[in-house]
């Protein structure tokens, strides 16, 4: 069995996030706008991390540094490859290239356990939403 490959995003690995996940999954539209943002964005551009098995995309991550303050933006990991740990490495790498000494995550509160086990300290009072507006995702 090949091992899981944690490197930095390079521009041809874009076409392969298009068979990430399916349209039915609730984060279908992030997952599928990643790659306009990565295009667009240098900081998300030089702050991502992808994993392969073998030559399968099987996630990512990225995020942004501002004044020393790391914030990831999101990570996905295909679902037959969740609770092997592959998240985990995802955000050791962007955190550890990071350069920075605090990193802030705005997460869905079903992740609540799974970031305090990555060593973050919860809040009780965030809550953030997601809403796909416009129709970029066409242009993407």
């Amino acid at each position: 069995m090949p091992e899981i490959a944690i490197r930095k995003l390079q521009v041809f690995d874009l076409a392969d996030f298009k068979d990430l996940c399916d349209e039915k999954e609730w984060y279908y539209p992030q997952v599928s706008m990643a790659p306009h943002a990565l295009m667009k964005y240098e900081a998300y551009r030089s702050g991502c991390y992808v994993a392969y098995d073998d030559s399968e995309l099987i996630g990512y991550i990225y995020g942004a540094v501002l004044c020393d303050t790391l914030y990831p933006q999101f990570m996905f990991v295909r679902e037959a490859y969740r609770k092997r740990g592959i998240g985990k490495m995802l955000m050791e790498a962007l955190e550890k290239n990071s350069g920075c000494s605090v990193s802030l995550i705005y997460y869905n509160k079903e992740l609540s356990a799974y970031y305090q086990k990555q060593g973050y300290e919860m809040g009780t009072n965030l809550e953030v939403g997601m809403k796909q507006i416009g129709s970029k995702m066409n242009e993407a």
